[in-house]
């Protein structure tokens, strides 16, 4: 999630703020029955934590009964931003039926999805925070739960993304250890939405904290995390629109108007609050040699677009806001531009902040993006009823990545942006369109002698992985292949055929809209086409789909 107030992860779910003894604060404890080495864990934004007293009482969580300010009054803080009671994070137990999935539950499809897909060979963790306090505290508690693990795999969403990059920034060992991060729809360079927060304190109204915006502003605009999401200086670079207009002024660095602010000085006072300064060390902090701790470690950055998202906050000459400018570049919370550093996202039509992490499409996209960039064998690849099986990956010490995690080399083999994979049995063979596909030394040779792409074979489970050039290619001698269609080594496609017996067709629909199939291929008439994504002439496709003798490849 992203701000305190408005940014609230709930999105389509009945709010309630519950009273009484609940349950156990567990915090974020690991299993120690567990013998895995490897921790899937999801770092999920702001709100998105139940928090509790020191009594037991679940402050904040809607899964309660009832809603009343005065448990919202212990979320209180001062101007200093201190808070008027230390409220505890429930966290999960490591695979466990009474997992916690973050407050209202938001995040159960996800982690559920996550640990369907990996459980077998990973600890599944909700990692929960006190949201209210400096992203670096999170960070350092995060480092503790994750003593031990020589393996990390990051799904970070929102304002948890912040809270992973000072965790890979703080250090080597670190960022070693992380395979994976995958960042979705994390505000790197803020939001204009929490500068909206801070002088409204509404939320989403007809979630029902209308009544209690008083108390929701308060905690707000002394949290040192609200501010760590306020526009940086690199805001307008990344995302192209100005953060704050005064009058009919447009300014590149919200940090210095919005200091004049009432909210943003002690009451009564000319005197700055120190979240400014801190935010502005949080953030020049995840820089190391100025790169962002995230472009040092695999990290595929996923943005929404589509919908209507605050740009730009316009004040008065007192500094009181006027009203706001919008533009459907961004999520609804947050710009695709913010969660997009150097331009290095993908963008996603349509998706709403919160359903970047509940919607099954996206969560069955995270899972295939970490089951092939980090190489962890998945039991399912997608979220929902209808899952598919897949493999054991190529071992991930062969597989060469590049800061935004793309496969670029197999072994020391550099490989073209564009590829197919294919998963498949160590017995298959494979053919170009018009000739058999040579072996050699890790290489695919064509009928030419160009090298085609690369083959590792030895891998788990006796299988075999085809990293090829964009093209059509045919297999034969197989039971079972799993095909992907990659854009500069990133996943966007996959399909999956399962005990092949004779002629056999492999429906490429979701890549080309086209249905492909290569008949007769091999004595024993198996044997299956992949097409690429770039679309064939229709006397190729025809040539390719017919029976004629020159495909029957002996």
């Amino acid at each position: 999630m992203l701000i305190t107030i408005i940014l609230w992860p709930f999105e389509g779910r009945t709010l309630q703020i519950a009273y009484g003894n609940l349950q156990e604060d567990t915090r974020n404890i690991r299993d120690t029955s567990s013998t895995n080495n490897c921790a899937i864990v999801i770092v999920p934004g702001i709100l998105g934590s139940n928090l509790f007293n020191n009594n037991g009482n679940q402050i904040w969580s809607p899964t309660g009964i009832g809603i009343t300010g005065l448990f919202l009054d212990q979320m209180y803080l001062s101007e200093s931003g201190v808070p008027q009671q230390n409220l505890s994070a429930q966290a999960s137990n490591i695979n466990n039926s009474n997992t916690n999935y973050g407050a209202n539950d938001t995040y159960e499809d996800l982690y559920l999805g996550l640990y369907n897909a990996f459980g077998d060979s990973c600890d599944v963790i909700f990692f929960s925070y006190d949201f209210r306090l400096n992203n670096s505290t999170a960070a350092n508690q995060l480092q503790t739960v994750l003593a031990g693990y020589d393996q990390i795999v990051f799904v970070s969403h929102s304002m948890g993304g912040l809270v992973t990059s000072k965790f890979l920034a703080n250090s080597e060992n670190n960022r070693n250890r992380t395979i994976l991060n995958v960042s979705v729809a994390v505000p790197y360079t803020g939001a204009a939405k929490c500068i909206d927060a801070m002088y409204t304190g509404e939320i989403v109204k007809q979630l029902g904290l209308y009544l209690y915006k008083n108390q929701m502003r308060q905690m707000s605009m002394n949290s040192y995390a609200s501010y760590q999401l306020l526009p940086t200086e690199d805001y307008r670079n990344e995302t192209g629109y100005y953060p704050v207009k005064v009058g009919n002024v447009y300014y590149d660095n919200a940090i210095t108007v919005l200091k004049n602010t009432l909210w943003g000085k002690y009451q009564g006072t000319n005197n700055v609050k120190p979240m400014f300064d801190a935010a502005s060390s949080f953030h020049s902090s995840l820089f190391l040699s100025g790169v962002h701790s995230t472009m040092l470690v695999p990290t595929v950055y996923m943005a929404g677009i589509g919908a209507n998202t605050i740009k730009t906050i316009n004040l008065d000459s007192s500094y009181d806001k006027t009203g706001v400018e919008f533009v459907n570049d961004g999520d609804d919370t947050i710009l695709s531009g913010s969660a997009n550093p150097q331009g290095l996202a993908y963008t996603y039509p349509n998706k709403t902040h919160m359903s970047m992490v509940t919607d099954n499409t996206m969560i069955s996209t995270i899972i295939s993006i970490i089951n092939y960039m980090a190489g962890i064998p998945a039991d399912y690849l997608s979220a929902g009823s209808d899952r598919q099986m897949s493999f054991a990956g190529c071992d991930p010490n062969h597989i060469i990545k590049n800061r935004r995690g793309w496969i670029t080399a197999i072994g020391n083999t550099e490989i073209d942006a564009r590829r197919i994979v294919i998963l498949t049995d160590e017995s298959s063979i494979l053919f170009q369109y018009d000739s058999i596909i040579e072996e050699l030394g890790g290489d695919l040779i064509d009928h030419e002698g160009r090298i085609i792409g690369n083959v590792e074979t030895g891998i788990k489970g006796g299988k075999k992985i085809y990293i090829l050039n964009d093209g059509a290619y045919c297999l034969k001698g197989f039971d079972t292949v799993k095909a992907d269609y990659m854009t500069a080594g990133y996943y966007e496609k996959s399909i999956y055929v399962d005990g092949c017996n004779g002629a056999c067709v492999l429906d490429i629909g979701d890549f080309s809209n086209k249905r492909v199939s290569c008949f007769g291929i091999g004595e024993d008439g198996a044997g299956i086409c992949v097409k690429s994504i770039v679309e064939m002439s229709e006397e190729a496709l025809d040539s390719l789909n017919s029976d004629e003798e020159e495909h029957v490849y002996e």
